[in-house]
């Protein structure tokens, strides 16, 4: 590195002698991260930058292509340096030189770099040399969202550097995680700058940089031992027990990836905080809320899944998301029945989405991937995908053991679907409402018409405009009636969990609503369901089928469904029970006179004698 610092005083001398009449303010050097796309490795390269007198031209040199994003960057660099410094910009020349970026550089996470640079240069104050910084660099010095921070880390830890500069991901949940995961496989701190003013301090070592790296959080601070337990009464084929072993398995498969994370040995307090929220998650359990429990568990899994990744690589996370979608594939819904129409129907869905989630990212995955950082993310997905189908395979699991008459859907179903469907587009797009459309072009109108109602519920408590206190009361009015079947009702107690919880948030406004959309997102869901599903245990008629998951997500029924009234169905019964028993008399009236010939026939050749056995 010593090496490095010396080659960049020498190559700022031998451009001061190139400067001619400009006289040399000053120069100064830094070590900045890049991506190298071909193969999505980190790279560290050394930006020179050298300051004249001037009348505020800006270059940038050294590969024989410098893209406009970049040149740009360098502009706003070096004005936002000269204004921070409270110097005239137009009076001074800068000269950005690029090394061992190989033919060309593109891209504007250079900027806060290249302000560092400028500073520095036009101050005479000398950057550490124990760094690098990304970030892209606004006018007003603000330091913006880069790509590529797993790669960039590496290079920098390749090259000795003790920690690195990345621009702050307060707002973005993912970016943090993303953040997290990095600092803890690299073992180097991130430290997170919202202007250039923060980067300033760390790189001119006026702030130290011991303890201030990324510190990520998963807990939502949830006042589970002061809530009260589910008071709703669930109506018609609730199946509690079954909801029970639904739960467990849950916790089973999120227990198991935590500890999986645990043996990597460089996530201790993420793998501690996943612990500690499982802990949570059965006491909400215990309390009567397995819906709500059973999804933070299960969000809970995709977290785990995501840092289990961390040694992903391109070729790897392809792979994985393929075998995700060939799992997802492989199961099969069992035969529906009056008794486990909504564990099929819910395995149904949740082995749609697995599919097209996983569909989507394959399909997208070569044209995207361009770092590491898209390679998790597509990773993140593959987990999302593998936990859905897994729920769904044990939903499946679980309605072959529900005794009850075999059942299918009436074609009466579909103007219904169709119905829903339509009042979900208005929403806008979704996976809930592509899933939908799939189901319904194969005729599988109660997926349709549930995977439309996800759709509806969840956009729609989104873009609510009420106030936090009409949320919560337009929840508790709509949860009241919403309990026919165990998922309405579920979700109900989610909606009453999530009223609890806002309501304990006198001194946070911010969080109260949140918790007040879930609650009104699950009180919608719960609605629409308890609705829904009434309708479509009407509809179901005696008969057997078989329905099959299809690669892509839809399903498709293998029998027809029957559309013939069970009243109709019933008097042609009778009737056809009723011809089978005067056909048997007719026949009976027939045979005897023929029985009663072969009788005296038997009796006269018993008084012939019988002749000897030939030997």
């Amino acid at each position: 590195m010593k090496t490095s610092i010396l080659l960049a005083v020498l190559f700022a001398a031998f451009l001061s002698v190139q400067a001619g009449a400009h006289t040399v303010i000053g120069t100064a050097s830094i070590h900045a991260p890049a991506v190298i796309i071909s193969n999505n490795t980190g790279s560290l390269t050394l930006i020179l930058l050298t300051v004249t007198s001037g009348n505020g031209n800006v270059n940038v040199t050294g590969p024989q292509i410098v893209a406009a994003s970049t040149v740009q960057s360098a502009q706003v660099a070096a004005k936002y340096a000269a204004t921070y410094l409270n110097l005239n910009p137009d009076s001074y020349n800068f000269t950005y030189t690029i090394t061992d970026a190989g033919e060309n550089v593109s891209g504007p996470s250079g900027g806060t770099a290249m302000a560092l640079l400028a500073i520095s240069a036009l101050s005479g104050n000398r950057l550490l040399s124990n760094f690098t910084v990304t970030g892209t660099i606004s006018p007003n010095g603000a330091v913006g969202l880069i790509g590529g921070a797993y790669d960039k880390a590496q290079a920098a830890k390749r090259a000795g550097m003790e920690f690195i500069l990345v621009p702050s991901a307060r707002g973005d949940p993912a970016e943090q995680e993303l953040y997290s995961l990095v600092q803890s496989t690299m073992g180097i701190p991130l430290i997170q700058v919202t202007n250039v003013s923060q980067a300033a301090a760390y790189a001119f070592g006026k702030a130290s940089p011991v303890g201030a790296g990324t510190n990520f959080s998963l807990y939502a601070n949830y006042s589970i031992g002061k809530i009260q337990l589910p008071q709703l009464n669930c109506s018609n084929a609730c199946n509690q027990s079954e909801f029970n072993k639904l739960t467990a398995f849950t916790f089973n498969f999120t227990n198991a990836s935590i500890e999986k994370l645990g043996k990597t040995g460089n996530f201790s307090n993420i793998t501690s905080q996943m612990r500690e929220l499982q802990g949570e998650y059965a006491a909400l359990s215990a309390k009567g809320y397995l819906y709500a429990a059973s999804d933070l568990s299960f969000l809970n899994y995709i977290n785990s899944y995501y840092f289990n990744s961390y040694m992903a690589t391109e070729s790897s996370g392809f792979s994985t998301l393929q075998s995700t979608n060939f799992y997802c594939n492989s199961i099969i819904p069992p035969q529906t029945t009056l008794s486990n129409y909504e564990y099929v129907i819910g395995g149904e869905l949740r082995q749609t989405w697995g599919e097209f989630t996983a569909n989507q990212t394959i399909a997208q995955y070569n044209s995207s991937v361009q770092t590491t950082d898209d390679v998790l993310q597509a990773m993140k997905q593959a987990g999302t995908a593998n936990a859905w189908c897994r729920a769904a395979n044990e939903m499946y699991k679980i309605a072959v053991l529900m005794n009850g008459t075999d059942v299918i859907p009436s074609q009466n179903l579909s103007s219904i679907a169709y119905g829903r469907i339509n009042r979900a587009s208005g929403e806008g797009s979704s996976i809930y409402l592509s899933t939908a459309k799939e189901a319904y072009a194969v005729q599988n109108y109660p997926l349709a018409i549930i995977d439309a109602d996800y759709g509806y519920a969840i956009l729609n408590a989104s873009a609510t405009n009420m106030s936090t206190a009409q949320i919560l009361k337009s929840t508790g009015r709509i949860i009241k009636n919403a309990t026919y079947g165990i998922w309405a009702t579920q979700f109900s107690d989610e909606a009453l969990f999530y009223i609890q919880e806002a309501n304990m948030q006198s001194s946070n406004a911010s969080a109260a609503r949140g918790y007040a959309i879930e609650a009104y997102q699950s009180a919608l869901l719960a609605s629409q369901l308890s609705t829904d599903m009434a309708i479509i245990h009407g509809s179901l008629v005696p008969g057997t089928g078989t329905q099959k998951i299809n690669q892509g997500g839809s399903v498709q029924v293998g029998t027809q469904p029957l559309s013939v009234p069970v009243s109709i169905l019933l008097g042609i019964t009778v009737v056809m029970v009723t011809l089978n028993i005067i056909l048997f008399m007719v026949i009976i009236g027939l045979m005897l006179p023929i029985l009663r010939m072969q009788k005296g026939l038997q009796a006269k050749r018993r008084q012939k004698p019988r002749r000897p056995a030939k030997g």
